[in-house]
């Protein structure tokens, strides 16, 4: 049985989506009595492919010894560029209602349905797309706060920023440490130095374009 106070939010949920998704922005203290029932918010980010997609997991948890009773969404509202918010899919679809903004403020919001037992964990798999030229690293920001339809506070945040390889990035085709550059002494010396007959070289070089030999004649040349 739903807890009174909780309902289903479906209007007032698309109502935020269509006007973009706003989280709360003031950080509030935990309700009074709710001080046995403490909530937090984690996020990991990976698997992210320039020109393709990328995935984060949000983790919601009571750490708490009391369940918590009073409504709080979760949510993420993504960097203004590089990403786009695909789908947003709760462990427990029953308790939290979800949706995905794409404009004016790209993200995700969920909102509980019913209250949240001690210890209970709950995870959220946000998938975005991830533009050709998105930056090589972005940063954003889960937030989880109590919900009301004038507003909330916030009770937690966890912040991630993400390395996206490729391009000029790095990793996958980035040019960074490939050992195809030219010899790592291009000088020609000539006139500079006495050189001297017969110097045997070793036969361990290895630069790119070089050749190894033994017993080279050089031209004896005073400066």
């Amino acid at each position: 049985m739903r807890t009174q106070g909780f309902k289903r939010r479906t209007s007032s949920l698309l109502t935020i989506v269509g006007l973009g998704i706003v989280l709360p922005l003031a950080m509030g203290n935990t309700p009074a009595h709710a001080q046995e029932a403490r909530l937090v918010v984690d996020k990991t980010g990976g698997n992210f492919v320039r020109g393709g997609t990328g995935q984060y997991t949000i983790t919601v948890t009571n750490t708490g010894t009391e369940q918590w009773t009073v409504p709080v969404s979760v949510g993420d509202n993504l960097p203004p560029a590089g990403l786009t918010p695909v789908s947003v899919a709760p462990s427990d679809p029953a308790q939290w209602e979800c949706a995905v903004s794409t404009a004016p403020n790209p993200g995700f919001l969920c909102i509980s349905q019913d209250p949240i037992p001690a210890g209970a964990t709950y995870t959220f798999t946000f998938n975005v797309a991830v533009a050709a030229d998105a930056p090589c690293f972005v940063t954003d920001e889960a937030v989880l706060g109590t919900y009301s339809e004038s507003g909330g506070a916030v009770l937690d945040r966890k912040q991630v920023t993400t390395t996206i390889p490729g391009g000029s990035c790095g990793g996958d085709g980035g040019n960074g440490g490939n050992g195809g550059g030219g010899s790592l002494l291009p000088i020609n010396l000539n006139g500079i130095f006495t050189m001297f007959n017969n110097i045997s070289t070793s036969n361990n070089i290895n630069s790119p374009g070089a050749t190894n030999s033994t017993n080279q004649n050089f031209t004896n040349t005073t400066h």
